[in-house]
């Protein structure tokens, strides 16, 4: 399931922030929630 290996991405990325500067850390945030919707929407269009 794409949702739970984004998930599990994001918790390894969020465990790791605190080596990341802030700039670079919005925009893999960014990027994670674009690729939620699209799996999301993904995930509608293909029932």
């Amino acid at each position: 399931d794409i949702l739970n290996q984004l998930e599990k991405q994001y918790d390894v990325i969020r465990s790791k922030t605190h080596l990341i500067p802030g700039d670079k850390m919005q925009e893999m945030f960014d990027n994670y929630m674009k690729n939620k919707e699209n799996s999301e929407k993904s995930a509608i269009t293909s029932k």
